[in-house]
């Protein structure tokens, strides 16, 4: 056998050796082919999709783009029958977090659909292997999905814009009533010139006015911003003299309120009191009435003996002057006897001494 062995030729042993690295290549290439890949150091999780939308078992799986895994096992959840689990196996090192999100996208239009995986966030913890990973809509089919439901959207939104529809995609009224684009762009027209007019460009015929007399929207913006400026301005000085004063406005505040506190205690106050007297006030008041009524009743008597007076004065006129005569006369000598008394007070004796007699 040994003989056997060291019979063989140098050819015979390079045939040997390439057909064994055929065999090896071969394999390797039925490996690939069948996307085996040794497993390593991996972690299984799972998601769950109501449509998986074509993945294939042994699909690769990427994590935020990049290849991370592949797809072991694709079957029905056993608690759910209307949905798909998606068994799948990343690299050890493969971030996958709380917020990452799965999909299938494929990274061209013919290319093989793969399962996609967000990178999540920065903050978010990693999930323990044998965890959920939620299921979206994403991708290239997914954003065209998206985009498709946009426009159905905005054309519902158009629809209910132009008065053609309602909310709820009723139409409003029958064609015949509905306005035609050119009808609209009409009515933009006529706006445009009324807000022309508005703005002082034409006049109420649509005939320009003097370029001298407006103003371009420029200034207004220019008169707007100054006015906004100075406004600012005013506000800061306001506000630098509040913060000057603040010590003597919280006083005067407190002040304020210990002063309506103070009124409002001398309001409950005399409430208290006008309470407490009712009885005596209200007696006061009917005496004050009372004796008003006996002030007319004594007005009326001196009125009375007013007339009656005037009266005895019109009958004795004549002999009361003749009486304020008569007593004018008296008055006056005896103010004559009393200056000669004072005079000559022994004439109170002898009598009165004839002038001239010593």
């Amino acid at each position: 056998m040994v003989d056997r062995l060291g019979s063989f030729s140098t050819t015979e042993i390079k045939a040997g050796f390439f057909v064994l690295l055929s065999g090896i290549v071969l394999i390797v290439f039925i490996a690939a082919v069948l996307k085996y890949r040794p497993q390593g150091d991996a972690k299984t999780y799972y998601v769950f999709s109501h449509d998986i939308g074509g993945l294939g078992r042994s699909a690769d799986v990427r994590f935020g783009g990049a290849s991370a895994g592949r797809i072991t096992d694709i079957s029905t959840d056993p608690d759910d029958q209307s949905r798909m689990r998606v068994t799948i196996q990343v690299a050890a090192s493969t971030p996958v977090n709380a917020d990452s999100e799965a999909f299938v996208s494929q990274t061209t239009l013919t290319s093989e659909k793969h399962l996609e995986i967000t990178t999540g966030s920065k903050d978010a913890p990693l999930l323990e292997p044998g965890s959920e990973i939620p299921s979206t809509v994403g991708g290239l089919f997914g954003d065209l999905s998206g985009l498709i439901s946009t426009v159905t959207q905005l054309l519902d939104d158009v629809t209910l814009l132009l008065g053609v529809s309602d909310a709820d995609g009723n139409r409003i009224f029958a064609t015949d009533d509905g306005r035609t684009i050119a009808e609209l762009f009409r009515a933009m027209e006529g706006l445009l010139a009324d807000f022309r007019v508005l703005l002082g460009v034409v006049d109420e015929k649509g005939r320009p006015l003097a370029v001298e007399g407006r103003k371009t929207f420029s200034e207004l913006m220019v008169n707007l911003d100054d006015a906004v400026t100075h406004g600012g301005d005013l506000l800061g000085g306001l506000e630098e003299v509040l913060e000057e004063n603040r010590d003597n406005v919280n006083e005067v505040l407190t002040t304020a309120k210990d002063i309506g506190r103070s009124a409002q205690q001398a309001v409950e106050h005399l409430d208290s009191i006008l309470t407490d007297n009712r009885e005596n006030i209200d007696g006061t008041i009917e005496g004050a009435r009372d004796a008003l009524e006996s002030l007319d009743g004594l007005t009326v008597e001196l009125e009375s003996l007013t007339i009656a007076l005037q009266e005895v004065l019109e009958r004795n006129g004549a002999t009361l002057e003749d009486t304020l005569r008569d007593l004018s006369e008296t008055m006056r000598s005896l103010k004559e006897v009393t200056r000669t008394l004072a005079e000559q007070p022994q004439a109170l004796i002898r009598g009165k001494q004839p002038v001239g007699r010593q």
